[in-house]
């Protein structure tokens, strides 16, 4: 019983170093597929939320990457460590998340709020963007993954780990 504890234990503490490393982001990279089936990866900046845990980018459909993302309902999300911080360049600590995305539309009630945490974190930009009806607020709400921390250092990760 003791074993199963510590490895509870040992599971929490990854998932918690895992959300830290998540935590020292800004921005996030996520890929699509588009409609003929080929990658593409777009950025967006983020702002976390609890109810569910989720990311939440805020993208205008001038962008391809987003509009792929409102039309697939689905993508990866990537964070990985700078270069510069890397002991080693071919083992950068990085996580890898399937994410399911919901568009929140405008009237919802979270979305004012949602926009006023972008603000916090962002600053007078979002003000502006507030307005510009091509943005839309998405939810991507993570599943499963991997979390690298080194050489032969891969876990994997569960939507309940959220």
């Amino acid at each position: 019983m003791q074993k199963q504890n510590n490895k509870k234990l040992d599971r929490e503490r990854l998932i918690e170093q895992m959300r830290t490393f998540i935590g020292s982001f800004k921005s996030l990279h996520y890929a699509v597929v588009t409609p003929e089936g080929l990658p593409e990866v777009g950025y967006a900046p983020f702002v976390l939320a609890n109810d569910p845990y989720a990311f939440l980018v805020y993208v205008s459909d001038l962008a391809k990457s987003a509009r792929n993302l409102k039309r697939s309902g689905v993508c990866t999300v990537f964070f990985i460590e700078a270069e510069e911080q890397a002991e080693e360049v071919f083992a950068r600590k990085r996580v890898t998340l399937v994410c399911q995305a919901q568009v929140i539309a405008r009237d919802e009630v979270l979305w004012s709020s949602y926009l006023d945490q972008f603000q916090e974190q962002f600053g007078e930009v979002v003000q502006t963007l507030r307005s510009l009806t091509d943005f839309d607020l998405i939810r991507l709400v993570p599943g499963q993954g991997r979390y690298v921390t080194g050489f032969a250092q891969a876990y994997s990760v569960v939507e309940k780990d959220f």
